[in-house]
């Protein structure tokens, strides 16, 4: 006796006769009764595995291969891999950090390395003074950083630090976070 699987062709039990039947039959040879198709319940199943599956899956990757070439600014705004906002460390804006920066900052100052610190909506300008070239470049830069993180949250790294020089009153550089100091 052929179970429900006899040789290769999968069988299922009629519901009127109880005979076994090919699963590709339309009616049952035995009685004639008409087989539900399992198109119905198969294309049921595929809906549920493209709708709830496959889809959700497609949009998963879409959407991590969209946003590894963009990147959200403080505002929630993207912007493109070309145009990309790099991350910068957060600066630790404490009572004791801050105060260390201002001793450090007034040091400076009293050192005749800067002079005034004029902050602006969009950056900050140091007054530097003769000795500030007397400094290698590390010092120069690590110096003028301390004031960025005084005076900033390094939210927006391109925020300008301007430096003037005391005597001519031009222009020598700048910095940035992103690029660092370039002194001309």
């Amino acid at each position: 006796m052929l179970g429900l699987t006899g040789g290769n062709m999968p069988l299922r039990k009629c519901k009127d006769c109880g005979n076994s039947v090919s699963s590709t039959a339309k009616i049952c040879p035995h009685c004639g009764r008409p087989m539900q198709s399992r198109d119905i319940i198969s294309s049921l199943a595929r809906f549920f595995v493209i709708g709830f599956v496959i889809i959700p899956i497609i949009i998963s990757i879409f959407m991590s291969v969209y946003h590894s070439g963009t990147s959200t600014d403080s505002n929630g705004n993207h912007a493109t891999s070309s145009a990309r906002v790099p991350k910068t460390p957060k600066i630790d804006k404490s009572e004791k950090m801050q105060a260390d920066r201002l001793n450090l900052i007034e040091r400076l100052q009293r050192e005749g390395i800067f002079g005034d610190i004029i902050p602006r909506s969009s950056g900050a300008t140091i007054v530097v003074k003769p000795a500030f070239y007397t400094l290698d470049f590390k010092d120069k830069q690590s110096f003028v950083s301390v004031v960025y993180a005084y005076y900033f949250d390094g939210l927006t790294p391109y925020t300008p630090i301007l430096l003037r020089d005391s005597r001519t009153n031009n222009n020598i550089g700048s910095f940035t976070v992103e690029l660092g100091l370039d002194i001309k």
